[in-house]
């Protein structure tokens, strides 16, 4: 069986840590406005944000002053719309109301993590005045994407809102298998049952480090479901990939972008004119020395090409004529 190309391409997501300085008149709330999501790719079947579907982030905030820094949000819940009271297009509790103070600096954190108990937990460090410092993701199974944003504020005066570019601290990976057979002879595959074995499920994110504490960590295997035709229904049996053309999986997948080995399983049929004429369960590739990246979408491509080596034909040597049989004797007699 070849499995010759095993390739990998990535589309960055573009990093966003700004300092402004702008104009605000004293004693003016600060509001939040205009999250916005940098999402480098959309995938049909996976559980992360976009720019549309952000409901909810909590914000971390500090203003600062001739080396003085207190804490103005700690986990501050800000929601889209305005049923908290303290903002239009996004709100948090008006009873939690801050304000821009000239001649200070604000630095904000958010983070959006899905809102999923358990999943992940924020860790803020008193030495810091409660400034977001960490986040310890405790099982990454769930298939929640984590989003994380800051902003900086050089506060002087005028109008101004906070507004956030997430970034995704995650890296999502999918699969395409392609049949590589270049002919119409009427050989094709089923591909099933995609796995990458062996990720990490729980490790610590640290604003401006990444990811660390992940050396010995729990482990699972992905799922990446079937190879399945474009907008396909999630859970569709395999899709048959006839020659010279490719699927994907059903599901793009979330995972903490530390292991730079993966073991990858997957199931395959080879068919003739439809006819099922081979089967291997369990087939195993090792991808290594790959070093996947926060907010990178990568595409796992293999290749199955001629599924063993080709009928041949030849001519060992023709039969001479045999001349001299007797052959049978009618009995004609004229």
């Amino acid at each position: 069986m070849k499995k010759v190309l095993f390739a990998v391409l990535a589309l960055a997501a573009v990093a966003c840590n700004k300092a402004e300085i702008v104009e605000q008149t004293p004693a003016d709330a600060i509001v939040f406005d205009n999250a916005f999501v940098d999402n480098a790719t959309k995938a049909a079947y996976d559980g992360s944000y976009n720019t549309g579907n952000l409901e909810a982030f909590e914000v971390y905030a500090t203003i600062s002053r001739d080396g003085n820094t207190a804490n103005i949000f700690n986990k501050e819940l800000v929601k889209k719309g305005n049923s908290l009271g303290q903002g239009v297009n996004w709100s948090y509790d008006a009873n939690h109301t801050q304000y821009w103070v000239p001649g200070n600096t604000y630095k904000f954190r958010a983070v959006a993590d899905g809102n999923v108990d358990n999943v992940s937990e924020v860790v803020a460090l008193e030495a810091d005045k409660y400034m977001a410092t960490s986040i310890n993701l405790l099982d990454a199974s769930a298939q929640k994407d984590i989003l994380v944003a800051e902003e900086t504020v050089m506060y002087v005066s005028g109008a101004h809102t906070v507004k956030f570019t997430f970034e995704h601290i995650l890296a999502k990976v999918k699969f395409t298998i392609k049949n590589t057979i270049a002919t119409n002879n009427g050989y094709s595959y089923k591909v099933s049952n995609i796995s990458m074995n062996g990720i990490a499920k729980n490790g610590v994110y640290t604003f401006g480090t990444g990811w660390t504490s992940v050396a010995v960590p729990a482990t699972y295997d992905l799922s990446f479901g079937n190879a399945v035709a474009t907008g396909t229904a999630t859970g569709a049996e395999a899709t048959n990939i006839p020659y010279n053309s490719s699927m994907e999986s059903n599901y793009d997948r979330l995972l903490i972008p530390t292991t730079e080995t993966f073991n990858i399983t997957f199931d395959y049929q080879l068919l003739k004119d439809g006819i099922v004429i081979d089967t291997k369960t369990g087939e195993d590739i090792t991808a290594s020395n790959l070093e996947l990246e926060p907010g990178h979408a990568y595409n796992f491509i293999f290749s199955l090409g001629n599924p063993g080596d080709p009928i041949q034909f030849d001519v060992l040597t023709v039969t001479d004529w045999d001349e001299n049989h007797t052959g049978y004797n009618p009995g004609i007699n004229m």
